[in-house]
Order: structure tokens, then C-alpha cells, then sequence
């Protein structure tokens, strides 16, 4: 790979794993433990070279108009801040985040990351092992939530009219993905992509199969002559109560996603608010000139 000096310079023994190129020849390059910005020498700038170490704690993004700033967060030893062309700022964030989680031991060594999604304050990171979801300001900190793909049972789509949902289950909670209709499809077939070949298996019926209970087997004849007539255990009271209480969070659940859809729905109204404010800018400026 041809880098420009001032980079191979800045490198050292380390490798390239990932390049995103940005305006002109300024460009990104991200190594295993650090992403380093390129800066080309322009009319009115000298080249530059800036690392960023991967070893951050939170990772904010600010976006604007015409650029955004990725942010990394080291905790008591401060921040910094790298500012990329606003178009590129998901292609930036792809590698940026898979350094970050390798640093920080969220993935393991080997695991690849194969795709990367934002929708509002929801970040979902797809790699070949888990997912890694994280809601909130920040585009990670150690506030995520991990899914293992071996601990997943049960994989369903529930289809809303504004936004539908992904609902992984696992043995110890269910998981619900929530994305804006438009983009739901892109993330419902790379979730399921990677959870099938995981499991090795072509597609639902066979994933079933994959993670079916042993208990589902058909039990032995004898075992059931020997429990025949026998009366129900005392434990029985607790798993009519045990019934229940899945039956209210069931119903907390439908309450959380009434409430996500009409959370969906604001979001796309101060959206289209923000286009217009920026369709108004733009007359303005028209104007003026």
C-alpha cells in the first residue's frame, strides 16, 4: 500500500488495516492501535499528521452541515478531536469503531466487523461473533450491550408502520432492535446474515432447528412409566406465578415499543423541521448573493 511519507514516517513498524479517503488526498488511516489522519498540504495549509490512540472510553460524533467532528474520549487523560467532511463520517466511523472495541477487549482477536449502523442515538456494530448495540449520546462507551451469537434461541421480525423491530432472544433476556422502516430491511438481513453463518445454517427453519432445546426430544418410554402417577411437585404454584410475570413484561414490552414507534415518528418530524431550516439557509444565502 502507497501511503505518503510523513504516514510511513508516523507508522513505524505498525500496519495499515483500513483506509478511508476523504477530501482531495487527505485520508484516514487506521491500525490496529491508533487512527491517523492525513492531512495534504494545500493553498493555505502544510501537510499534517495526527494519531488518535484507540484506547478510548466514549466516542462522541457531532455532526454538521458540511463536517463533523468524531471525538474520543480518554478519561482523565482528556480528548481529542478529528474533524472529517460530513459525508464521509460513516465510513470513517467503520474502522474507527472496530480499533476501539479491539483496544477495549470487546471483540476478540480474529473477529471481524462487518458492518456499522446509526439511527439517532441507536448504534449497532455487526460483527462475525456478536452484536454490539449502544443508545445514547455517545456513539460507544462501556455502557453497550454485547449479544453473543451463541447465546441466541430465538430470532423474529415484528413489521410497525413507522418503524419495525428485530427481537433476538436469549436465555437470560430479549434484545429488540428498533430501526426506522427505511432502513430496518439492511439491518434485519445483515443481523441474520451473520447469526446463520455462525450457526453454519442457510436460513430460519434450519436456525431453529440449530438452537432447538434438547428437552424437545421425544422423552424415553421408560422414564415415563416411572414418573406415571406420580402427583405434581409443590413447585407448581411458582410456575403458575412465573406464567404471570412473563405475561406483564410481554406487556411492557408492547408498551416500550408503542412508545419507540412514537419516538421514531418525532425524530423524522424534527428531521424534515432541520431539512427546511436548511433549505431556508440556502435561499437565503442564494439572496445575498
Amino acid at each position: 500500500m502507497n501511503v505518503p511519507s510523513a504516514v510511513a514516517e508516523a507508522l513505524g513498524d505498525e500496519t495499515v488495516s483500513a483506509t478511508v479517503s476523504l477530501k482531495g488526498e487527505d485520508a484516514l488511516y487506521v491500525t490496529p492501535t491508533r487512527t491517523i489522519h492525513y492531512g495534504a498540504e494545500g493553498f493555505l495549509s502544510d501537510e499534517s499528521v495526527e494519531s488518535y490512540p484507540h484506547e478510548a472510553e466514549r466516542v462522541t460524533v457531532e455532526e454538521g452541515r458540511r463536517k463533523s467532528t468524531i471525538t474520543f474520549d480518554y478519561g482523565t487523560d482528556g480528548t481529542r478531536s478529528l474533524t472529517v467532511p460530513e459525508k464521509y463520517v460513516s465510513d470513517s466511523l467503520h474502522p474507527i469503531l472496530a480499533g476501539v472495541f479491539r483496544a477495549r477487549e470487546v471483540i476478540e482477536p480474529g473477529e471481524t466487523v462487518s458492518a456499522t449502523y446509526r439511527f439517532g442515538e441507536l448504534t449497532l456494530v455487526v460483527t462475525n461473533r456478536r452484536l454490539v448495540k449502544h443508545v445514547g449520546a455517545a456513539v460507544w462507551d462501556e455502557e453497550y450491550v454485547a449479544v453473543p451469537y451463541e447465546s441466541v434461541q430465538g430470532l423474529e421480525t415484528e413489521k410497525g408502520s413507522v418503524a419495525s423491530q428485530l427481537v433476538i432472544s436469549t436465555p437470560d433476556r430479549t434484545e429488540r432492535i428498533k430501526t426506522p422502516n427505511e432502513g430496518f430491511r439492511r439491518v434485519d438481513e445483515t443481523i441474520r446474515d451473520a447469526i446463520y453463518q455462525f450457526y453454519e445454517v442457510p436460513d430460519q427453519a434450519a436456525f431453529e432447528a440449530a438452537v432447538r432445546p434438547a428437552e424437545d426430544e421425544e422423552p424415553d418410554t421408560d422414564e415415563e412409566s416411572t414418573t406415571a402417577g406420580k402427583p405434581e411437585p409443590a413447585e407448581s404454584a411458582a410456575f403458575v406465578s412465573a406464567v404471570d410475570t412473563a405475561s406483564i413484561l410481554d406487556e411492557l414490552d408492547e408498551l416500550e415499543a408503542l412508545l419507540d414507534d412514537q419516538e421514531t415518528l418525532l425524530e423524522e418530524q424534527l428531521a424534515a423541521i432541520e431539512d427546511q431550516r436548511s433549505r431556508l439557509d440556502r435561499l437565503r444565502s442564494q439572496i445575498e448573493d
